[in-house]
């Protein structure tokens, strides 16, 4: 009985050395009472949705949950930079297919969320050029999906609900970067309170457009130079990129599979 007595106290001992103070203990348990999360916001916060993007298809999830959170959070001006070398239009490794792959699940994402109200339940896709806008109005099938120009007269109808500027850039048969602009900074006027997602522009210089819009998701791979530890001779090269998905702050993130390319 004596050991018995012995041993419960040295396990008391042990555990009131484990335990935290007790002024930590009550911060751990009553936190501070805070002001309610936005549901977007709280829905859209788990860790793997700021993780590095390994396919086109997790880069489109990643844009489209973030358009979709902010538009839920109240934005109604986004933009969308996506610059990676499938996307951007003005890389040698463009592919136009993917480019409306994408915008077509950030449409689709919108239409399926109900963010839309019913008198209003299509998402226009807005391209600067006629040839765009024809090869993507027969990839395109969905008819709650209508593909018009920008500055045309059917780039606006009553049933438009949200807009898509895909891609606006000046020369090679979509007019002047300053006409592409004029026209967007239109649609941006009359659209109201209709939200408004502009994906990978391209204008060049102080865009206008891009600064009336909010980034709401930005990939950018990045290639860094460092050294492995302080004796090192050289340094290394790896790869990262450059993340922001809303509602989640600019991000900078290792991406040890990526050696100086973006690789999928």
């Amino acid at each position: 009985a004596t050991r018995l007595v012995a041993m419960a106290t040295m396990l008391s001992v042990g555990l009131l050395v484990l335990l935290p103070a007790p002024s930590l203990l009550r911060g751990a348990v009553a936190p501070t009472r805070r002001a309610p999360v936005p549901r977007a916001c709280a829905a859209d916060a788990p860790r793997w949705f700021v993780t590095v993007p390994r396919s086109l298809a997790g880069v489109s999830e990643q844009a489209s949950r973030s358009v979709l959170g902010a538009t839920q959070a109240g934005e109604r001006r986004m933009v969308v930079e996506a610059s990676l070398p499938e996307l951007d239009p003005t890389s040698p490794a463009f592919r136009y297919m993917e480019l409306l792959a994408f915008v077509e699940q950030l449409g689709l994402n919108l239409l399926n969320s109900g963010a839309l109200p019913r008198s209003r339940p299509h998402v226009k896709l807005l391209f600067c050029g006629g040839a765009d806008a024809t090869l993507a109005g027969g990839a395109i099938t969905y008819t709650n999906l209508p593909v018009s120009v920008l500055g045309a007269q059917t780039s606006m109808g009553e049933q438009d609900g949200a807009f898509i500027f895909v891609a606006p850039r000046g020369g090679q048969g979509s007019g002047t970067a300053v006409g592409v602009e004029a026209a967007a900074a239109h649609v941006l006027a009359a659209a109201g309170n209709r939200p408004v997602v502009v994906v990978n522009p391209r204008l060049g210089g102080a865009s206008t457009l891009e600064s009336s819009c909010k980034p709401v998701y930005v990939v950018r791979p990045l290639t860094v130079s460092y050294l492995e530890d302080s004796t090192a001779p050289s340094l290394s090269r790896g790869g990262a990129c450059l993340l922001r998905c809303f509602p989640h702050e600019w991000s900078v993130l290792a991406d040890p599979f990526c050696i100086g390319v973006w690789s999928y």
